[in-house]
């Protein structure tokens, strides 16, 4: 627990405060990310991606056409709205915090990208206050890379960068940020295709259950640049037409309104 900066002690109110948080950090998503961030304010929409996460992360996300338990995400923003905060960065920490012998495997466009979202995950799954709250949560201390990394209860990190080896390397969670970096790039055929070469020879292979048999989980997350970009190309798979990816767009502007079950 933090102390103010005259160093003085926190008073029985505040530490009462303060154990609810770690509390409700282990019973949500939504309450993991205001015990690690208690200085932001969220929008709505932000509160409503991080409720499905949760959902998501303890299969209870149900997609409102098949009726399927949802596995596989897409999410939808603009730039500067916070996606890759909240879920390339806090999600796997707290995905990592609920069972530490989990894999996570998370790619980006580069490896500098990668290593930078590695870095930030570790560093969340280091502080102590996720230690106080999922105290079988332990960095190895042999994990010096950002790139990759371990619990000691046996689990990984593995932040890989376009193009880059996955190669011996599990995911019981796979997450792609943003594989296209800007609209020049979107615009190349060229780069669309080696993006979807990549996903499909490479990283959608890496997916393996988890040891308690719950089947593998992803989330491909962007800003449209392109209609035949990754996002694109998936919402004319047959998997999507089957209804087992559940899209989650956040437009600049847009209406709230609950569109989908949790049980």
């Amino acid at each position: 627990m933090k102390l103010s900066p005259q160093n003085r002690r926190p008073t029985k109110a505040e530490i009462a405060r303060y154990l609810l948080r770690v509390r409700d950090a282990e019973a949500s998503f939504m309450g993991f990310m205001r015990l690690m961030h208690p200085e932001f304010e969220w929008a709505d929409f932000q509160l409503d991606l991080m409720r499905k996460l949760d959902a998501f992360e303890r299969r209870r996300l149900i997609h409102p056409e098949s009726g399927l338990i949802v596995r596989n995400l897409l999410i939808t923003m603009p730039p500067r709205h916070a996606k890759s905060f909240i879920s390339t960065v806090n999600f796997p920490a707290y995905f990592m915090a609920r069972d530490p012998r989990r894999y996570v495997m998370s790619a980006s466009y580069n490896d500098e990208l990668a290593k930078d979202f590695g870095r930030q995950v570790r560093d969340l799954c280091s502080r102590p206050e996720a230690r106080q709250a999922f105290p079988d949560l332990i960095v190895s201390s042999d994990s010096r890379a950002a790139d990759t990394w371990r619990t000691e209860s046996g689990g990984a990190y593995f932040g890989v960068g376009l193009g880059g080896t996955t190669s011996g390397r599990p995911a019981n969670l796979l997450i792609i940020d943003d594989p296209i970096r800007a609209r020049e790039d979107a615009d190349s055929i060229t780069k669309r295709n080696k993006v979807w070469s990549y996903y499909t020879s490479a990283l959608s292979t890496r997916l393996q259950p988890e040891l308690d048999g719950a089947l593998p989980l992803q989330i491909v997350i962007l800003t449209r640049w392109h209609p035949d970009d990754l996002a694109g190309r998936l919402m004319a798979s047959e998997e999507w037409r089957e209804g087992r990816w559940l899209h989650i767009d956040y437009p600049a502007i847009r209406e709230v309104k609950s569109d989908v079950q949790i049980v």
